[in-house]
């Protein structure tokens, strides 16, 4: 049923998926770049005062000529027509190096000749400074993946602890163990990146607190007269400005060893406390120690 109920076709541009123009590196998502028929949901379902951009507005109207009006179209192979724009840039680049042009038009086919040069040793083929550029950008794909991780967990430590909602714990609970064991992951993986952790902490509790103040503040909209805007500004209000957690807090572990684990009994002391009382936990806050099974019984 589903399957025939949803398009076939992507009905959404990539600036309404992605939330910015793709092509400027200097667009950041926006909370107000929606899908036209999104934003009507969202301003009707969420009382949020959602801006519908004019693109949004006349893609609606487009869509409903379309379906008054019926036009019979070729169905065209998209790799000839990536072909041919990518011919057609080539051409416009002429005083470029084909090299430089592929790089920029076709990575993909450009790796594929530059692994080729390289097991060749034909050192003079190699488009060497595009090569050292991508292996550099092995590094901040991976400091990028870690911090990402970092904001995920500091997010679901604010959850727990603003929250308050047993459903609402539990689930910020098993998301921080998730994310904590990606972080981990990535630092057996690439130790020599953890000497960039103080550093990409507090970038990781920008992003973490951005989100915790969303989550909050639509978890919270059902249960308020307020729209989801005026309960963002209210958690903005409400969240500590600076990190409170330490690394180790966040990571569970000694986040500078390769050989550490995530241990799912260290977390900061106010979350445990919170664990402890909505799940019925026996996690050791700041003083304490977890009380052992046999001393239970015993």
């Amino acid at each position: 049923v589903w399957d025939r109920r949803i398009p076939v076709d992507c009905p959404y541009t990539t600036k309404e998926i992605i939330g910015y123009d793709l092509f400027d590196r200097k667009a950041k998502p926006s909370k107000e770049v929606w899908p036209a028929e999104i934003a009507v949901i969202l301003k009707k379902r969420l009382r949020a005062e959602q801006s519908i951009p004019p693109d949004g507005l006349d893609s609606v109207a487009k869509q409903q000529h379309r379906q008054q009006v019926t036009v019979p179209r070729i169905k065209e192979d998209p790799t000839m027509n990536a072909t041919h724009d990518i011919q057609n840039r080539a051409a416009s680049k002429v005083s470029e190096p084909r090299q430089q042009v592929l790089y920029d038009e076709d990575i993909w086919s450009w790796s594929r000749e530059q692994v080729k040069a390289m097991r060749e040793r034909r050192h003079d083929d190699v488009d060497w400074e595009n090569v050292i550029e991508e292996i550099e950008s092995i590094g901040r794909d991976c400091a990028r993946e870690w911090t990402w991780s970092c904001a995920g967990v500091i997010e679901n430590l604010l959850k727990i602890e603003y929250g308050r909602s047993r459903e609402l714990v539990r689930i910020s609970r098993h998301e921080a163990v998730r994310l904590r064991i990606q972080m981990n992951a990535l630092v057996r993986e690439s130790l020599g990146m953890s000497e960039q952790f103080p550093e990409m902490l507090p970038t990781a509790w920008e992003y973490g607190r951005e989100d915790a103040v969303r989550e909050l503040a639509f978890h919270e909209v059902g249960a308020s007269s307020c729209d989801v805007n005026d309960l963002m500004d209210q958690w903005e209000s409400r969240l500590p400005e600076i990190c409170p957690y330490s690394l180790a807090e966040v990571a569970g572990c000694d986040a500078f060893s390769r050989d550490a684990r995530p241990d799912f009994l260290v977390w900061p002391t106010s979350v445990a406390q919170i664990l402890n009382q909505e799940l019925r936990m026996n996690i050791p806050v700041r003083g304490q120690l977890p009380v052992e099974p046999d001393a239970e019984q015993s």
